[in-house]
């Protein structure tokens, strides 16, 4: 459970050119009855996707000419199906929206004065067995449209870099997670397609603001790299 939480989280998802549905799922015995299931896909529209993971609906948009994959707690949108991680190399942009399982984390306490996203998010990149050997920045908490949200920057040292956004919803005890990923020589594109890529994701029918997402962000995300070694 806490390999799969941790491949959610760190950018590690590859589909190798295959629906998940199609691939081989991961053990849930022994997984609490909170813990998020396999997404209802309630109606695909033209650049929209409405799904319910458990007790969360969202609305995802769906760019033009994009393909979209269900999985066992969100749905996974690849640029194109160049994009789809063949022997673990990212082609193009790929997006993760999920609800994670947190079943390990219910131990995070949160106080009254912190946000929840960030708390969470902090918790996740303390544990050696979720961020595996992945280099990872310090949480950043922020608001979106109401939202206590925050994120981190992931580089898993194979080629390809990632934000990962955490959103909760108010009067939730839920994780929305968005997850963005790109090849390393196309780093600069996560944060170009960041406001439009989530413009208008709607949780709980509550539309989050791309124009917010990108006043709350830095002009360039500094990712975490692994400096050099001198000889």
């Amino acid at each position: 459970m806490r390999k799969l939480l941790a491949a959610l989280f760190i950018g590690a998802l590859v589909l190798v050119g295959c629906r998940a549905s199609d691939a081989t799922q991961p053990d849930m015995s022994g997984i609490v009855s909170s813990v998020a299931r396999t997404p209802q896909i309630d109606s695909i529209q033209s650049d929209t996707i409405h799904l319910t993971v458990d007790d969360v609906e969202l609305s995802v948009y769906r760019p033009a000419a994009w393909q979209s994959y269900a999985t066992d707690y969100g749905i996974v949108l690849a640029e194109t199906l160049g994009s789809v991680a063949t022997d673990g190399q990212l082609g193009g942009l790929l997006a993760h929206i999920f609800v994670p399982p947190l079943s390990d984390l219910d131990n995070v306490l949160v106080t009254e004065t912190q946000n929840p996203a960030w708390a969470i998010l902090s918790e996740i990149i303390r544990q050696p067995e979720y961020v595996g050997s992945a280099l990872v920045s310090e949480p950043v908490p922020f608001t979106w449209s109401g939202h206590s949200a925050a994120y981190y920057l992931v580089d898993n040292e194979e080629g390809s870099l990632t934000i990962v956004i955490g959103i909760t919803p108010a009067n939730s005890a839920r994780l929305v997670a968005c997850s963005i990923s790109a090849p390393v020589d196309q780093a600069g594109r996560i944060r170009e397609s960041l406001a439009d890529l989530l413009d208008n994701l709607r949780i709980n029918g509550v539309a989050l603001n791309g124009s917010e997402l990108e006043a709350a962000l830095p002009p360039v995300l500094d990712f975490p790299r692994r400096q050099p070694t001198s000889e």
